[in-house]
């Protein structure tokens, strides 16, 4: 059994449990992302896998092997944290070889760490110093450091938080290419659902120290196991509502549904929401973002809708018709 393998794994400091039988499936070659807020747990979850804490119960599998009771160096981990934390007196190469840790001296070292800066885009920066490089570099000179060693399984801790928003695009971009063209299996821990979702091929939620549901960004997105998954994996319109015989009612109106029913909660995601002139609804606010735009608009019964458009189309003050496309998902209290 190949890839990496959590289940079951509870951890507690002194009287508070952190992590509450955490269950995670990676498959070999992957890059799963491990999603939640600050506090979930999810830090802990990585930690545990690298074996810097020992986990209370539980088991972790790496490439098929046990390791819940190997010393950190002997698992086969690379990491990659938060901030590239490049030793300043080494040079690139020299940092990228560190992790070779006593093969450092061999002699097909510097052919290795080539390969690993090849691998990330900096093939020939091998004589730079750290200062010498952007934080988009350093972060991928980290990267390289992992994988030199042929790690089972690399584990990244929300390594692009450092970066300007403008650069954390390409840099995602450049570690997850560098990532499947190394055939490594990797776990990305983020609160950026973004960042989730456009990056990996599996994403984990994490709640309260337990995974509440695992599967690809699609099925998360589209099919999310419950409202908190709802609203935390994209944004989401919710609106309490009732529901029987295949029709949800909101203050959106009649809306069908694949069959629940009940009292509880419906939620749309805002591309759903389509704006005609005319209509209860009026345009409180309008944000325009370049590739889109957001309009929150004020309902009869005072709530209000945050819908998505690809052009802004209306103004504070217009009166709107908000119309719903395609299927709503619907929760029961």
């Amino acid at each position: 059994m190949s890839g990496l393998h959590v289940r079951g794994v509870s951890k507690a400091f002194g009287a508070t449990p952190v992590l509450r039988g955490a269950a995670l499936e990676v498959a070999d070659g992957a890059l799963a992302a491990v999603l939640g807020p600050s506090g979930c747990g999810k830090t802990t979850l990585l930690r545990v896998v690298a074996g810097f804490e020992r986990a209370d119960a539980g088991s972790v599998r790496i490439g098929g092997k046990e390791v819940g009771g190997l010393a950190p160096e002997k698992r086969r981990v690379g990491i990659v944290p938060q901030e590239a934390a490049l030793f300043p007196h080494l040079s690139v190469a020299g940092n990228v070889g560190f992790g070779l840790g006593r093969r450092s001296r061999s002699a097909g070292v510097a052919a290795r760490v080539e390969e690993c800066l090849e691998l990330v885009g900096l093939g020939g920066y091998g004589t730079r110093m750290p200062y010498q490089l952007s934080g988009g570099q350093q972060q991928r000179v980290a990267l390289a450091r992992a994988l030199a060693p042929r790690p089972g399984v690399v584990l990244l801790d929300e390594p692009f938080n450092a970066l300007d928003r403008s650069l954390r695009g390409t840099v995602r971009d450049d570690v997850r290419a560098a990532l499947k063209k190394a055939g490594a299996t990797a776990v990305l821990v983020t609160h950026d659902q973004e960042e989730a979702l456009s990056m990996a091929d599996t994403v984990a939620v994490m709640r309260d120290g337990v995974i509440v549901q695992q599967g690809t960004p699609e099925e998360l997105y589209a099919r999310p196991a419950d409202l908190g998954v709802a609203t935390f994996v994209g944004e989401a319109v919710v609106l309490a509502a009732s529901a029987a015989d295949g029709v949800v009612v909101c203050a959106l109106g009649s809306l069908p549904d694949s069959g629940a029913s009940g009292v509880g909660h419906v939620a749309v995601r805002p591309e759903q929401l389509v704006l005609s002139p005319g209509g209860a609804g009026v345009v409180e606010r309008v944000e325009f973002f370049g590739h889109d735009a957001a309009i929150t608009v004020l309902l009869p019964d005072g709530g209000s809708v945050r819908a998505r458009t690809r052009g802004v189309g209306h103004r504070p003050g217009d009166r709107v018709e908000v119309r719903v496309e395609g299927p709503v998902l619907f929760f029961a209290e």
